[in-house]
């Protein structure tokens, strides 16, 4: 038995068990310290000059809250973008009238509450000496300083990212349905703020119905390929005429069939884009190549033009010649 007897060794454990908690208690008091001392540095900081972009956000938010809805200041609808930022900027008009610097609140309280996400995904992940340094290193950021004391989207929909990985950081021990659900509509109030187009009810709804009218054309093509010549279905593959080639084509495109019936979430569109970028990228290139060697050739033209050509300071022997025989009279006529 040890010398302090069992009560010394349930202390020791006591003292082993209750030391993590302090110390996550801790980083959970610094954290927020740091995050009031942000908070006064944003919202004692002067602002620049309002933009174009952030007009456009501030003239839908006043539309919004006097009741003409997500307009422009024409009376158009918002196509540009979807109108979430411009609705939050609109409860803040809305409720402090028109008072201009009500209306940055919501950037600088997004632009603290997104410090306060990344530490505490950070030290979910990592620990929490790193949750702490992550915090310190995003408030001392000037980006976040300047973009805080700005109507733009960008802190609001990193606010939303970071809320829904510290949402998914609760699945690193197991899964869960309420996490993965708080991810996705996070995730999803994100895409509300970036750019698309707001108004499109109705091609969402015509999307569905064309994705499936376009796999039905599919799968009958695919059936009529597999008719044999007799009119007997799912032949052999080497009974077609082309030999064993044509059946391992069939064969294939059977397969890449089945995986987009089985995997309707594909990366085709994906892979068309590269291309299409690729392709771009090397036409472009091309064009610069041929524009370069172009002006190479338009320069040395130019210089040829400028240059006045060489004179030979002697006269060739012919033209020498020529100039000391006489005229000799033409045939049939008397000189």
């Amino acid at each position: 038995m040890p010398a302090g007897g069992p009560t010394s060794t349930a202390r020791e454990a006591g003292r082993t068990s209750v030391a993590p908690a302090v110390a996550r208690y801790a980083a959970v008091a610094v954290l927020l310290a740091l995050c009031g001392a942000g908070a006064m540095i944003l919202f004692t900081a002067g602002r620049p000059a309002i933009s174009s972009d952030e007009s456009l956000y501030l003239s839908e938010a006043v539309n919004i809250a006097n009741g003409r809805g997500p307009v422009y200041t024409t009376g158009e609808p918002i196509v540009h973008r979807a109108f979430l930022f411009p609705t939050l900027i609109a409860v803040e008009v809305k409720a402090s009238g028109a008072d201009s610097a009500s209306v940055y609140w919501l950037p600088r309280l997004a632009a603290i509450a997104a410090a306060c996400a990344l530490g505490f995904f950070i030290g979910r992940a990592f620990g929490a000496t790193a949750g702490v340094a992550a915090s310190a290193l995003a408030l001392a950021s000037a980006q976040v300083d300047r973009l805080g004391n700005s109507l733009y989207v960008d802190v609001t929909e990193s606010l939303f990212v970071l809320l829904a990985l510290l949402a998914l950081s609760g699945t690193l021990r197991g899964p869960s349905v309420r996490a993965y659900g708080a991810a996705g509509v996070l995730l999803a109030r994100r895409n509300d703020c970036d750019h698309r187009r707001s108004c499109h009810l109705r091609g969402t709804l015509r999307g569905p119905a064309r994705r499936q009218r376009r796999h039905r054309h599919r799968r009958e093509r695919g059936r009529r390929a597999r008719v044999h010549c007799s009119g007997r279905r799912r032949p052999a593959p080497t009974a077609c005429a082309g030999g064993p080639a044509k059946a391992a084509r069939a064969r294939s495109r059977t397969r890449r069939r089945h995986s987009r019936g089985r995997f309707p979430i594909s990366d085709r569109g994906s892979r068309r884009r590269a291309r299409h970028s690729l392709a771009t990228i090397s036409a472009c290139g091309a064009a610069g190549g041929r524009e370069q060697r172009r002006g190479e050739l338009s320069a040395s033209v130019t210089a040829c033009r400028l240059t006045p050509p060489a004179r030979s300071p002697r006269p060739l022997r012919d033209d020498a010649l020529r100039r000391r025989q006489p005229l000799r009279p033409l045939a049939g006529r008397s000189p």
